[in-house]
């Protein structure tokens, strides 16, 4: 499977080396309030809701990389 900024927060959190990844860029997303609504979100979806954390530069960053993990 490819993961993306579209796959859902659940996809990244339930692999292994994606959940990994969010862990170590992402911490504040493991253990945020609202997991359990934004766990069928994408990235690109829940980043509005950032307050700046996932721009644009920021999400393309994170999509290159996701798109390295097998």
């Amino acid at each position: 499977m490819a993961f993306s900024t579209n796959s859902t927060v659940k996809e990244l959190l339930d692999n292994e080396q994606t959940r990994a990844f969010i862990e170590e860029k992402m911490p504040e997303l493991i253990n945020h309030p609202a997991l359990g609504m934004i766990k069928n979100m994408s990235l690109k979806a829940i980043a509005p809701f950032s307050g700046g954390k996932l721009n644009d530069e920021v999400l393309a960053s994170i999509d290159e990389a996701l798109q390295k993990i097998a």
